[in-house]
Protein backbone atom coordinates (compact mmCIF):
# COMPACT_ATOMS: atom_id res chain seq x y z
CA UNK A 1 0.00 0.00 0.00
CA UNK A 2 1.09 3.37 -0.72
CA UNK A 3 -0.10 6.81 0.07
CA UNK A 4 -0.60 9.64 2.74
CA UNK A 5 -2.82 9.93 5.70
CA UNK A 6 -3.82 13.35 7.01
CA UNK A 7 -3.89 14.27 10.56
CA UNK A 8 -6.06 17.48 10.98
CA UNK A 9 -6.68 19.93 13.66
CA UNK A 10 -5.35 23.16 14.92
CA UNK A 11 -3.31 23.60 16.43
CA UNK A 12 -1.36 20.38 16.85
CA UNK A 13 1.13 20.26 19.10
CA UNK A 14 1.59 16.67 19.54
CA UNK A 15 2.60 14.19 17.22
CA UNK A 16 1.47 11.24 19.30
CA UNK A 17 -0.56 9.83 16.18
CA UNK A 18 1.90 10.39 13.43
CA UNK A 19 4.46 8.47 15.31
CA UNK A 20 2.26 5.68 16.03
CA UNK A 21 0.91 5.79 12.03
CA UNK A 22 4.32 5.57 10.34
CA UNK A 23 5.64 2.65 13.19
CA UNK A 24 2.81 0.79 12.05
CA UNK A 25 3.30 1.64 8.39
CA UNK A 26 7.00 1.07 8.46
CA UNK A 27 5.97 -2.36 10.50
CA UNK A 28 3.65 -3.60 7.76
CA UNK A 29 5.73 -2.61 5.04
CA UNK A 30 4.00 -0.38 3.70
CA UNK A 31 4.73 3.08 1.80
CA UNK A 32 2.79 5.26 3.52
CA UNK A 33 2.72 8.00 5.71
CA UNK A 34 0.86 10.10 8.41
CA UNK A 35 1.55 13.72 8.09
CA UNK A 36 0.27 16.79 10.47
CA UNK A 37 -1.72 19.07 8.58
CA UNK A 38 -2.57 22.12 10.64
CA UNK A 39 -5.53 24.08 9.05
CA UNK A 40 -7.68 27.39 9.73
CA UNK A 41 -10.69 26.66 9.93
CA UNK A 42 -11.40 28.29 6.47
CA UNK A 43 -8.81 26.44 4.99
CA UNK A 44 -10.90 22.92 6.33
CA UNK A 45 -13.53 22.67 3.19
CA UNK A 46 -11.10 22.82 0.42
CA UNK A 47 -8.25 20.35 2.20
CA UNK A 48 -11.50 17.90 3.12
CA UNK A 49 -12.24 18.09 -0.64
CA UNK A 50 -8.29 17.15 -1.60
CA UNK A 51 -8.77 13.94 0.06
CA UNK A 52 -10.76 12.37 -2.32
CA UNK A 53 -7.65 12.59 -4.58
CA UNK A 54 -5.81 9.19 -5.29
CA UNK A 55 -2.63 9.84 -3.06
CA UNK A 56 -4.81 9.61 -0.05
CA UNK A 57 -5.59 6.69 2.36
CA UNK A 58 -7.87 8.51 5.04
CA UNK A 59 -7.26 10.95 8.00
CA UNK A 60 -7.93 11.55 11.36
CA UNK A 61 -9.01 14.70 13.19
CA UNK A 62 -9.01 16.52 16.21
CA UNK A 63 -9.86 19.61 18.14
CA UNK A 64 -11.70 21.43 17.04
CA UNK A 65 -12.99 19.98 13.59
CA UNK A 66 -14.48 16.95 14.88
CA UNK A 67 -17.99 18.72 14.41
CA UNK A 68 -17.20 20.35 11.47
CA UNK A 69 -15.76 18.45 9.48
CA UNK A 70 -18.88 16.09 9.51
CA UNK A 71 -20.58 18.62 7.27
CA UNK A 72 -17.99 18.24 4.37
CA UNK A 73 -18.21 14.24 4.22
CA UNK A 74 -20.18 11.87 2.12
CA UNK A 75 -21.30 9.37 4.20
CA UNK A 76 -21.37 9.24 8.42
CA UNK A 77 -21.13 6.13 10.09
CA UNK A 78 -24.56 5.48 12.85
CA UNK A 79 -22.13 5.49 15.50
CA UNK A 80 -20.16 8.67 14.51
CA UNK A 81 -23.45 10.53 14.19
CA UNK A 82 -24.75 9.92 17.65
CA UNK A 83 -21.92 10.66 19.01
CA UNK A 84 -21.66 13.69 17.34
CA UNK A 85 -18.35 13.72 16.19
CA UNK A 86 -15.80 12.86 13.46
CA UNK A 87 -12.33 11.80 14.32
CA UNK A 88 -10.99 9.05 11.77
CA UNK A 89 -12.00 9.02 8.11
CA UNK A 90 -11.25 7.00 4.94
CA UNK A 91 -11.35 7.53 1.30
CA UNK A 92 -13.52 4.95 -0.30
CA UNK A 93 -12.92 3.10 -3.65
CA UNK A 94 -15.21 5.51 -5.33
CA UNK A 95 -13.24 8.31 -4.14
CA UNK A 96 -16.16 9.54 -1.84
CA UNK A 97 -15.01 10.55 1.91
CA UNK A 98 -16.69 8.17 4.79
CA UNK A 99 -16.24 9.12 8.43
CA UNK A 100 -16.43 7.27 11.58
CA UNK A 101 -15.25 7.74 15.69
CA UNK A 102 -12.79 5.34 17.41
CA UNK A 103 -13.53 6.94 20.67
CA UNK A 104 -16.29 4.74 21.87
CA UNK A 105 -14.36 1.14 20.26
CA UNK A 106 -10.57 2.84 21.33
CA UNK A 107 -12.02 3.24 25.27
CA UNK A 108 -13.81 -0.14 24.68
CA UNK A 109 -10.64 -2.20 23.77
CA UNK A 110 -9.00 -0.16 26.35
CA UNK A 111 -10.93 -1.22 29.25
CA UNK A 112 -11.40 -4.51 28.63
CA UNK A 113 -7.63 -4.55 27.67
CA UNK A 114 -5.98 -3.17 30.64
CA UNK A 115 -9.10 -3.10 33.36
CA UNK A 116 -10.69 -6.34 32.31
CA UNK A 117 -13.73 -4.63 32.70
CA UNK A 118 -17.26 -6.12 31.35
CA UNK A 119 -19.53 -2.87 30.64
CA UNK A 120 -22.67 -5.21 30.76
CA UNK A 121 -24.80 -5.16 33.92
CA UNK A 122 -22.16 -2.67 35.69
CA UNK A 123 -23.13 0.52 37.38
CA UNK A 124 -20.86 3.80 35.50
CA UNK A 125 -20.28 6.83 36.99
CA UNK A 126 -18.94 9.14 34.19
CA UNK A 127 -17.37 12.57 34.79
CA UNK A 128 -17.74 14.91 32.05
CA UNK A 129 -20.26 15.73 29.79
CA UNK A 130 -17.82 16.65 26.40
CA UNK A 131 -17.21 15.09 23.45
CA UNK A 132 -15.09 12.14 24.87
CA UNK A 133 -17.93 11.69 27.53
CA UNK A 134 -20.51 11.38 24.76
CA UNK A 135 -18.59 8.52 23.00
CA UNK A 136 -18.22 7.01 26.43
CA UNK A 137 -21.78 7.18 27.60
CA UNK A 138 -23.05 5.93 24.35
CA UNK A 139 -21.02 2.67 24.93
CA UNK A 140 -22.37 2.08 27.79
CA UNK A 141 -25.24 2.36 26.91
CA UNK A 142 -25.06 0.35 23.91
CA UNK A 143 -23.07 -2.32 26.02
CA UNK A 144 -25.55 -2.79 28.72
CA UNK A 145 -24.62 -0.87 31.91
CA UNK A 146 -27.45 -1.71 34.18
CA UNK A 147 -26.94 2.46 35.56
CA UNK A 148 -25.27 5.29 33.96
CA UNK A 149 -24.83 8.39 36.54
CA UNK A 150 -23.45 11.45 34.44
CA UNK A 151 -21.94 14.39 36.60
CA UNK A 152 -20.78 17.38 35.37
CA UNK A 153 -20.10 21.12 36.81
CA UNK A 154 -22.15 22.00 34.40
CA UNK A 155 -25.37 20.27 35.39
CA UNK A 156 -27.64 21.27 31.93
CA UNK A 157 -25.03 19.74 29.95
CA UNK A 158 -25.24 16.49 31.81
CA UNK A 159 -28.90 16.61 31.52
CA UNK A 160 -28.44 16.95 27.96
CA UNK A 161 -26.38 14.10 27.24
CA UNK A 162 -28.54 11.60 29.61
CA UNK A 163 -31.36 12.73 27.39
CA UNK A 164 -30.08 11.55 24.26
CA UNK A 165 -28.77 8.21 25.84
CA UNK A 166 -32.48 6.77 27.53
CA UNK A 167 -32.62 3.30 26.91
CA UNK A 168 -34.66 1.02 28.24
CA UNK A 169 -31.92 -1.51 29.74
CA UNK A 170 -29.98 1.32 31.10
CA UNK A 171 -30.97 3.36 33.82
CA UNK A 172 -29.32 6.70 32.87
CA UNK A 173 -29.12 9.81 35.59
CA UNK A 174 -27.30 13.31 35.56
CA UNK A 175 -26.38 15.59 37.78
CA UNK A 176 -23.50 17.71 39.11
CA UNK A 177 -20.45 16.73 40.22
CA UNK A 178 -20.18 17.05 43.88
CA UNK A 179 -23.43 16.76 44.78
CA UNK A 180 -24.89 14.42 47.26
CA UNK A 181 -26.47 12.18 44.40
CA UNK A 182 -22.43 12.26 42.73
CA UNK A 183 -21.25 11.12 46.27
CA UNK A 184 -24.05 8.03 46.41
CA UNK A 185 -23.13 7.46 43.05
CA UNK A 186 -19.12 6.87 43.84
CA UNK A 187 -20.12 4.76 46.91
CA UNK A 188 -22.03 2.61 44.37
CA UNK A 189 -19.94 2.65 41.16
CA UNK A 190 -18.53 -0.62 39.76
CA UNK A 191 -16.63 1.94 36.93
CA UNK A 192 -15.76 5.47 37.74
CA UNK A 193 -14.80 7.13 34.40
CA UNK A 194 -12.90 10.89 34.35
CA UNK A 195 -14.18 12.14 30.97
CA UNK A 196 -13.12 16.02 32.06
CA UNK A 197 -9.75 17.74 31.84
CA UNK A 198 -9.14 17.81 35.42
CA UNK A 199 -5.75 16.44 35.55
CA UNK A 200 -4.59 17.88 32.78
CA UNK A 201 -4.95 21.52 32.29
CA UNK A 202 -6.24 21.68 36.14
CA UNK A 203 -5.52 20.22 38.83
CA UNK A 204 -7.38 17.28 40.40
CA UNK A 205 -8.91 14.76 40.88
CA UNK A 206 -13.01 16.07 41.13
CA UNK A 207 -13.96 12.99 43.27
CA UNK A 208 -12.56 11.46 46.63
CA UNK A 209 -11.79 7.88 45.50
CA UNK A 210 -11.75 6.83 49.56
CA UNK A 211 -15.67 6.70 48.59
CA UNK A 212 -15.00 3.83 46.63
CA UNK A 213 -15.45 0.49 47.00
CA UNK A 214 -12.53 -2.07 47.07
CA UNK A 215 -13.53 -3.74 43.38
CA UNK A 216 -13.97 -0.30 41.61
CA UNK A 217 -12.28 0.32 38.59
CA UNK A 218 -10.94 3.69 37.77
CA UNK A 219 -10.42 5.04 34.08
CA UNK A 220 -8.98 8.32 34.04
CA UNK A 221 -8.90 9.51 29.86
CA UNK A 222 -6.33 11.94 30.66
CA UNK A 223 -2.96 10.85 29.17
CA UNK A 224 -0.79 13.85 29.86
CA UNK A 225 0.24 13.25 32.55
CA UNK A 226 0.46 9.87 32.80
CA UNK A 227 -0.02 9.68 36.45
CA UNK A 228 -2.73 12.12 37.08
CA UNK A 229 -3.76 12.40 40.62
CA UNK A 230 -6.81 10.74 39.85
CA UNK A 231 -4.65 7.75 39.16
CA UNK A 232 -2.47 8.01 41.95
CA UNK A 233 -4.71 8.32 44.49
CA UNK A 234 -7.05 5.06 43.39
CA UNK A 235 -3.69 3.07 43.37
CA UNK A 236 -2.84 4.30 46.63
CA UNK A 237 -6.44 3.04 47.63
CA UNK A 238 -5.85 -0.28 46.26
CA UNK A 239 -8.28 0.11 43.02
CA UNK A 240 -6.89 -0.69 39.66
CA UNK A 241 -6.81 2.14 37.93
CA UNK A 242 -5.07 3.77 34.45
CA UNK A 243 -5.31 6.51 32.62
CA UNK A 244 -5.95 7.21 28.76
CA UNK A 245 -2.74 6.07 27.08
CA UNK A 246 -4.22 2.66 26.26
CA UNK A 247 -7.69 4.23 24.72
CA UNK A 248 -4.69 6.70 22.81
CA UNK A 249 -3.17 3.57 20.95
CA UNK A 250 -6.51 1.49 20.71
CA UNK A 251 -7.66 4.10 18.76
CA UNK A 252 -5.08 4.58 16.28
CA UNK A 253 -5.06 0.56 15.61
CA UNK A 254 -8.62 1.05 14.73
CA UNK A 255 -8.19 3.57 12.43
CA UNK A 256 -5.41 1.55 10.97
CA UNK A 257 -7.10 -1.35 10.60
CA UNK A 258 -9.97 0.36 8.21
CA UNK A 259 -7.52 2.19 5.95
CA UNK A 260 -5.34 -0.96 5.62
CA UNK A 261 -6.81 -4.32 7.05
CA UNK A 262 -4.11 -4.96 9.17
CA UNK A 263 -5.53 -5.72 12.65
CA UNK A 264 -1.91 -6.97 14.91
CA UNK A 265 -0.16 -3.53 14.32
CA UNK A 266 -1.27 -2.23 18.39
CA UNK A 267 2.02 -3.13 20.17
CA UNK A 268 4.15 -1.81 17.31
CA UNK A 269 1.85 1.90 17.90
CA UNK A 270 2.44 1.18 21.43
CA UNK A 271 6.17 0.27 21.66
CA UNK A 272 6.78 3.60 19.38
CA UNK A 273 4.55 6.22 21.42
CA UNK A 274 5.79 4.78 24.98
CA UNK A 275 9.14 7.48 25.09
CA UNK A 276 6.73 10.13 24.03
CA UNK A 277 4.37 9.58 27.00
CA UNK A 278 6.70 8.60 29.45
CA UNK A 279 8.97 11.95 28.37
CA UNK A 280 5.55 14.42 29.46
CA UNK A 281 6.11 16.16 32.42
CA UNK A 282 4.68 13.95 35.34
CA UNK A 283 5.85 11.12 34.12
CA UNK A 284 6.66 7.87 35.78
CA UNK A 285 7.86 4.24 35.29
CA UNK A 286 5.16 1.62 35.18
CA UNK A 287 4.01 0.58 38.36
Amino acid sequence: MEGRVALIGKPLRRRHGAVMHNAAFAACGMRAQAELVELDEVELPSFVESLKKPMWIGFQVTSPYKRSIMGLLDHIEDDAEIIGAVNSGIREPNATLTGFNTDMPGWLDAVRRELSFDIRGSRVLLLGAGGVAHAIAYACVAQGADALTIADQMPEAAARLAKRLRSVDTQVTSTRTGTDWAHASLLDCDLLINATTVGMTVPGPLVDVSACQPHTRVFDAVFSPPMTELVRAARARGLMAVNGGGMLVSQAAIAFERWTGRTDVYDVMEAAVRPLLMAMPGSHPPD
